[in-house]
């Protein structure tokens, strides 16, 4: 099984599909453009990128109410300079944002050609009190970043990285120390046509926890992948990270999900860590959908349901490590007579709570959350 580049995102990332859809808010108002962030983070409000109406096909990285799912404010336009939001995160009173754009392909054969040196990368911040972006990271044109992930004293910034025209299934973790400039790789001699995504910190800012699907390449296969097809990586783990030093591989603690399971979203708690858990064979996403807590020892301790099929999902923290704000793309595959849906949900300890339920996701999903 070869997956395309199309896919790239869909194992850790929730993607729209081009479907149209209707979204539904808790109180049906409309978004408050607005030139300042205003506040932000758990449990009150969250970041996402939503679609914003009317007429609905414009989408923005907005702050939205917790509780209501009400749009309160726009803060970036999406894309901004030519680049796409692939994540945002909220961290010593900013947003934080990913921005990329490439590789650029050069042929329509399968794979599609990625040209070297064809990408863009920023990561800027936004503050509350003016709006106005700052540039925290630039990438050169032949890298490829994405999921960019500010320690919990602001400090140090962990993204993913990889080389432009051959990063498909094929990015490692790049650590950054944005005072000193000084930065540094994990993972990078992992085998070609691994998944690894869902980046987060743990408390103490001395690991990152992220979900890491291994590759299943024969030995002295990997010269015909990565550049846009790869062969499908094993089930994702939640893997536990040491970050204040650099790796070849992925070394710490590795933890796989239930059985014919694997790891859709991961993020560290103040009891241990969270996963939202997608279920089925490696051809078809058969359910349940599961929000999982485990310990620090990497037990799970609690199940709970979040739908029938999640096939793409995204889970984070927020600043005090205690609430969870997650996103699903819910869908059966092989299809069923349910029409996919894209849910956010908040978790302030009493269980899951829905804010927002998308029909047909499309331009209406919502996407790189944080709070």
């Amino acid at each position: 099984m070869r997956w395309r580049a199309g896919c790239l995102l869909a194992c850790l990332v929730m993607i729209a599909s081009a479907c149209g859809g209707t979204t539904q808010i808790r109180d049906g108002s409309s978004p408050r453009p607005s030139a300042t962030v205003g506040l932000i983070g758990a449990p009150g409000a969250f970041v996402a990128v939503r679609a914003v109406a009317p007429p609905g096909d414009s989408r923005e990285v907005t702050i939205s109410d917790a509780h209501t799912g009400r749009m309160l404010r726009v803060v970036l336009p999406d894309p901004w300079h030519g680049m796409q939001v692939q994540a945002t995160a909220v961290a010593s009173g900013k947003v934080w944002v990913t921005l990329s754009s490439g590789p650029r392909c050069s042929s329509g054969v399968e794979g599609c050609g990625p040209v070297p040196g064809s990408c863009a990368g920023q990561v800027i911040t936004i503050a509350p009190t003016d709006g106005t972006p700052s540039v925290a990271l630039t990438a050169p044109a032949d890298e490829l970043i994405a999921d960019a992930k500010p320690s919990p004293d602001g400090s140090l910034l962990a993204y993913l990285d990889g080389s432009c025209d051959s990063s498909y299934f094929n990015q490692h973790l790049q650590v950054r120390d944005l005072r000193t400039g000084r930065s540094w790789s994990i993972g990078a001699a992992l085998a070609m046509c691994h998944s690894l995504g869902s980046i987060s910190w743990t408390p103490n800012g001395q690991n990152l926890v992220v979900a890491y699907g291994p590759s299943t390449l024969p030995p002295g296969a990997a010269g015909d992948y990565g550049h846009g097809t790869c062969q499908s990586p094993g089930p994702a783990q939640l893997a536990v990270v040491p970050a204040l030093q650099g790796a070849p591989d992925l070394p710490g603690v590795h933890t796989a999900m239930d059985a014919d399971c694997q790891a859709a979203a991961v993020t560290a708690t103040k009891d241990g860590y969270a996963a939202i858990e997608a279920c089925g064979s490696p051809d078809y996403l058969s359910g349940p959908a599961l929000l999982l807590a485990l310990d620090p020892t990497l037990h799970i301790t609690k199940r709970t349901s979040i739908g029938a099929c999640v096939d793409g999902a995204e889970l984070t923290a927020g600043s005090d490590f205690t609430d969870l704000l997650g996103s699903s793309y819910q869908f059966c595959n092989p299809p069923g007579t349910t029409p996919p849906r894209t849910r956010t949900f908040t978790d302030t300890g009493i269980g899951p709570h829905t804010v927002i339920d998308t029909a047909n996701s499309g331009t209406d999903a919502v996407t790189a959350i944080s709070w």
